[in-house]
């Protein structure tokens, strides 16, 4: 069932444009945590219950209360000593906005790059499925609903697309250099 419920996620996030680190957004092992820690509440849940308790937990979670599959801090007999994410003594972790913690020592926060925008993009999205969730269940939806591109390209008119191409011999600001005459093209 976690398998399952994991392949879905993430196929939903990826026909919903959410799953990229490079972008902000999140990976591979920060779905798999999360659908994990939905799981280990929920053992004997079918795939499509567990489903439905991803998006309306997530739906609901208060941000930037992390999510934590264990709480281990202490470094196992044998390895050494080292940092581990904790908000009240380092700053640059209280900064983070959606940490997901790894459940390994040491423990760190696996969603550190989520900025702003993709976290409010995040939590409109797990709102919207966790809605369209419960009109499956009630039998006003179909489960291929979920899957369905959310028409991102749709919902907006304009778009900026920045190209940068350098060759090893160019100097770094020349290459951030914007020509927004020439750069702008509906």
């Amino acid at each position: 069932n976690f398998r399952l419920t994991l392949r879905a996620v993430k196929e939903w996030a990826r026909v919903h444009g959410l799953y990229s680190n490079v972008l902000g957004f999140l990976g591979g092992v920060n779905w798999a945590i999360l659908v994990c820690w939905v799981f280990k509440r929920n053992l004997n849940a079918p795939a499509s219950k567990l489903l439905h308790l991803f998006f309306r937990t997530f739906a609901n979670w208060k941000w930037p209360s992390p999510v934590r599959l264990s709480n281990q801090q202490r470094p196992p007999d044998g390895v050494n000593h080292l940092s581990t994410w904790n908000p009240r003594e380092n700053f640059r972790d209280a900064k983070h906005l959606m940490p997901i913690i790894t459940p390994c020592y040491p423990s760190m926060n696996s969603s550190y790059n989520v900025g702003e925008p993709q976290l409010r993009r995040i939590r409109d999205e797990f709102w919207y499925a966790s809605k369209l969730m419960d009109k499956v269940y009630s039998g006003k939806e179909k489960w291929n609903a979920l899957f369905e591109s959310n028409g991102f390209f749709d919902q907006h008119q304009n778009y900026l697309q920045v190209r940068n191409v350098a060759s090893f011999s160019i100097s770094f600001p020349s290459v951030l250099e914007l020509d927004l005459s020439t750069s702008v093209s509906r």
